[in-house]
């Protein structure tokens, strides 16, 4: 004969105290932010697996539970570059994502350009 229960029935609400509801509003914020994510591709499907398992005693009466909340997300997008491979002055090899070989077209000093002093230039 089974015994009488007392209390609340389980159900997912009060489920491991609360555990498997706050573990998939985890899940799905993260969900959620994936999907907002401009790094990841917006079309790839995401999803959030609750499993709980339960292993009951001998005789039935109680069980062991176990809750596993696991979001699958999409992963980030691969990010293309290019690298130039060429050797060192010591010969070593070496890459660069810029052109060693190229010149630069914007120098970051310039050269040709005078600062004046606000002196000077209220003088003019």
């Amino acid at each position: 004969m089974s015994p009488v229960s007392v209390g609340e029935p389980l159900c997912m609400e009060n489920i491991g105290g609360g555990a498997a509801r706050e573990q998939f509003d985890d899940a799905l914020c993260a969900v959620l932010a994936n999907i907002q994510d401009p790094n990841t591709k917006a079309e790839a499907v995401r999803e959030v697996t609750l499993k709980v398992k339960f292993k009951p005693n001998e005789d039935r009466t109680e069980s062991i539970i176990e809750i596993n909340v696991a979001p699958k997300l999409a992963p980030a997008k691969p990010y293309p570059s290019r690298i130039f491979i060429g050797k060192s002055i010591g010969g070593q090899p070496e890459a660069h994502e810029v052109n060693a070989n190229q010149s630069n077209l914007f120098p970051k000093q310039k050269e040709n350009v005078t600062a004046f002093r606000k002196e000077e230039a209220a003088n003019d």
